[in-house]
């Protein structure tokens, strides 16, 4: 135990017993655990206390760290075999020193915000992340390789060596996947609240793919599978600020109530029944001060299945396992819909709240539901509100859920604040004074930090495929297809579309998806034809934003490639409308899971453009021009992640010529007049201008003048 916080914990040198874990906290203590193994399981005794910090504690590592201090450092990692320590710092800077002599090697100067988190390749290239939401990547000698200016929606905590690449996580609760250069590959929502801590284990754990384990303010330890599934969680008591893993394959994880736990798979050194029962007990003590409520006075979930709701959104709060979980009666489908964990401890008795005047949406109750129209897709969506939350919260979630730009955070807060007639811009931009020489911004002042998002200074190269996500009334395209069928026998009926009717709105959300759907989808495009394909491409073009369904087509490629039939079907002289701005959504939204379907074919996409350029440019409706600026954006995104990887090849360099020729005919038309498009375009162009981070592509800009 500690008095404080445990805020590290790590490895002990290997000349102590196996398993020697040590910790630091902010009672300015670290002490050396050994484990002992004897008839009652395996316990540890603290058998060192090392004292002489004048302040907190807030990370540690085996080997010897220079005083020569003046700034805080808020990252450590020893690289190099120990050859060398890095070192990064609320200074904004990173050193890389000799662990031998403790002298600084060099300095790395660049990031915009405080590194909060660094790694190192076994190639040697570094990582690090910052307070700014960025993700640099350097060579081993500290010279820049290349920026990722918004890796996460909020500040990078954590960074760590993921098979052939890193993952990173942040307060925005996501872990992203990248390759080692940098080009994102997946993602996924971790947890609901900031994420302090990612590691990969150090061997397999499952098959053949070793484990990311995460730990976050939600007091959770999560274990994760390669796909993205979570193989295991574990509550405890407290806040989890990090985990590590010992030498003998156990897990070490501080928390904030003063205490470190060990994880072991070994049943033979589990804990004693008393110190689980004491460990399940404050767990469950904490979980009854979340929600407010006392575990006791709950009924069992099980009620559930014997009891029908009398009104549509009556909520029912239940005891699921130790957890008070919130329950809605879904009038139309007749069931218990689970909406998540019951965190609020203003009403002793939830299941007594009046909720006649609230709105759900997907499920989740509202004091005030908006209709809200964003210029950036034409598509109207629902918002949600509840008084009293933080208005810049529940933008940045709505933005988040909708996939939409970062730049509309302020707009939507000052829509909430506006329709509910609040004033909060005076508490969110006072900043509060830290409570000790160690303050953590980036964890107490999360709300101020989220006010401080400001617009991207530096708009290009841009780094992320674009992907328009929004969709309307599913209903109505599902009803259209059945109304026009007379090619497939009882479609109804089939299991594809059964599951597409219950779950197409969040389809890009799903982790696994049944075959039959991307079988049905790939069916109906088969047997319709003309006007008939534009709900059916409507749907394709969002479900290629779900993994599985992606690979499902890029499987599918040497007898069906789906960028194929688009170019041959949507961009035809006789082509209407709607199927043209269809194609060009596909081909953006494959960029995100089948980008190898765009690489096969994008000489095919790149001159199917070029031909139909002149009827393209000439469609003014105003959701097609948005759809056309984003197409431009994704090219050039995509034709910079391929030269970065080959900077020799002419096709490329042709490719990018002609893609920025067609950029430079898009501006001087009239639909340059709309803002969102002449945005995405001049970043297009910027985007292929810098195919370097560091310098302007010389070619280009002659070409450019040329032209």
């Amino acid at each position: 135990d500690h008095d404080d916080q445990v805020r590290g914990v790590c490895p002990a040198p290997s000349h102590f017993p196996k398993g020697s874990v040590l910790t630091c906290s902010l009672d300015k203590t670290i002490k050396l655990w050994e484990p002992e193994n004897g008839e009652n399981g395996r316990v540890y005794n603290r058998t060192k206390i090392f004292v002489g910090h004048t302040d907190f504690i807030i990370d540690l590592k085996i080997l010897p760290i220079t005083d020569e201090r003046e700034k805080v450092m808020s990252s450590l990692k020893v690289v190099g075999s120990g050859r060398f320590i890095l070192t990064g710092s609320w200074d904004k800077t990173i050193h890389i020193w000799n662990a031998k002599n403790l002298e600084r090697v060099t300095k790395l100067v660049g990031h915009e915000g405080n590194v909060l988190a660094l790694e190192q390749l076994d190639d040697g290239t570094i990582i690090s992340g910052s307070g700014n939401n960025e993700i640099r990547i350097w060579s081993g000698s500290g010279k820049l390789k290349k920026t990722i200016p918004r890796a996460h929606t909020s500040c990078v905590r954590s960074i760590c060596q993921y098979e052939t690449g890193f993952a990173s996580t942040s307060n925005d609760g996501f872990v992203r996947i990248w390759t080692k250069d940098g080009e994102p590959k997946s993602n996924y929502q971790a947890h609901d609240n900031l994420v302090y801590s990612i590691i990969c284990s150090s061997s397999p754990r499952v098959g053949e793919h070793k484990l990311l384990i995460t730990s976050s303010e939600d007091q959770q330890v999560k274990f994760w599978k390669a796909d993205g599934n979570c193989l295991q969680r574990i509550y405890f008591p407290s806040c989890l600020w990090t985990c590590a893993e010992l030498n003998n394959g156990d897990f070490a994880v501080a928390c904030a109530d003063g205490k470190a736990y060990i994880l072991t798979q070994n049943d033979k050194f589990k804990a004693t029944e008393a110190k689980q029962k004491t460990f399940d007990d404050a767990v469950q003590e904490s979980k009854e001060k979340r929600s407010g409520i006392k575990m006791e006075d709950l009924e069992d979930v099980t009620i559930l299945t014997d009891i029908k709701g009398q009104s549509n959104n009556e909520m029912k709060v239940v005891n699921d396992n130790g957890t008070a979980m919130c329950y809605l009666w879904d009038m139309a489908n007749g069931k218990w819909e689970c909406i998540g964990e019951y965190l609020s401890g203003n009403d002793s008795n939830p299941n007594s709240q009046d909720l006649s005047q609230k709105q759900a949406i997907n499920g989740v109750l509202y004091d005030r539901v908006w209709d809200v129209e964003i210029d950036d897709t034409g598509a109207k969506y629902k918002l949600g509100y509840n008084l009293g939350d933080d208005p810049y919260a529940a933008a940045q979630q709505f933005i988040l859920n909708h996939g939409l730009r970062q730049t509309f955070l302020d707009e939507i807060a000052e829509f909430i604040l506006k329709q509910t007639g609040q004033n909060f811009a005076g508490d969110l931009n006072k900043p509060k004074e830290p409570q000790s020489a160690m303050f953590d911004p980036y964890a107490a002042m999360e709300k101020e930090e989220r006010k401080k998002q400001q617009e991207v200074k530096d708009h290009f190269p841009v780094e992320i495929y674009p992907t328009i996500r929004s969709f309307t009334k599913p209903e109505k395209v599902m009803a259209k297809i059945l109304e026009d069928n007379d090619q497939i026998d009882n479609l109804a009926e089939h299991p594809g579309w059964v599951y597409l009717s219950k779950n197409l709105a969040a389809i890009s959300e799903k982790k696994e998806v049944p075959k039959e759907v991307p079988e049905l989808l790939y069916k109906l495009m088969q047997s319709f034809k003309g006007k008939a394909l534009f709900p059916i491409l409507d749907i394709v073009r969002l479900a290629l934003l779900n993994e599985s369904i992606a690979a499902y087509f890029e499987n599918l490629a040497d007898t069906f490639n789906i960028l194929t039939f688009v170019c041959n079907t949507c961009f035809v002289s006789e082509a209407p409308f709607a199927l043209k701005l269809m194609g060009i959504r596909i081909i953006i939204n494959s960029s995100e899971y089948a980008r190898p379907l765009v690489i096969k074919e994008l000489d095919n996409i790149i001159s199917t453009i070029e031909h139909d350029r002149d009827n393209l440019l000439a469609l003014t409706h105003k959701q097609f021009v948005i759809a056309f600026g984003k197409l431009l954006l994704s090219i050039s995104v995509l034709l910079r992640h391929l030269h970065i990887k080959d900077e020799s090849s002419k096709t490329i360099e042709s490719h990018k010529l002609r893609w920025a020729s067609l950029i430079h005919r898009a501006l001087a038309t009239p639909n340059s007049s709309n803002s969102l498009f002449a945005f995405d375009s001049i970043r297009s162009m910027g985007t292929l201008i810098l195919f370097s981070a560091l310098k302007a592509d010389e070619p280009l800009v002659d070409h450019m003048k040329k032209a």
